[in-house]
């Protein structure tokens, strides 16, 4: 499945992976994270990512951005408790991370970059996107001063 801009396609995986992701807040799934296949063509799951067993939002968001690479960008879908508004109770939300490092190489950050509107049509319900360059951004406590 074609979108528009980079010419690279969506698997159709993705696109299921998410929505059953999205209806299920409660299914045990943490995150999603999308990649650009080697040959350029198409962006696919690269892994899914349960919630860890006793640990918190804070913990699991830490142990799954330190494992990505500065020269890998990647596309990340998260299921996390963000505060509520005026007080309210936290809420479970879908938020999308693009993590495109300024030390990746300069071709698939253009790519990455080029691609991801493809991508945010194809994902209804999002309740922000959030974009980081630099591992010191990358921070839950960041990610959730952006959903306040």
């Amino acid at each position: 499945m074609s979108g528009p801009g980079s010419g690279i396609e969506i698997s159709d995986e993705c696109i299921s992976e998410y929505k059953s992701f999205q209806q299920s807040a409660d299914s045990g799934k943490r995150c999603i994270i999308y990649k650009i296949t080697d040959d350029n063509k198409q962006i696919v799951i690269e892994k899914k990512v349960d919630k860890g067993p006793g640990k918190d939002d804070a913990e699991d968001f830490d142990e799954i951005v330190s494992c990505l690479e500065d020269k890998e960008p990647r596309y990340l879908v998260f299921d996390l408790k963000g505060p509520g508004k005026g007080g309210a109770a936290a809420n479970n939300r879908v938020i999308v991370l693009t993590w495109i490092s300024d030390s990746a190489p300069v071709k698939k950050r253009m790519l990455y970059s080029a691609s991801f509107n493809s991508l945010k049509a194809k994902l209804p319900g999002v309740y922000k996107f959030i974009t980081v360059n630099d591992k010191g951004e990358l921070t839950y406590q960041r990610i959730m001063s952006e959903l306040s």
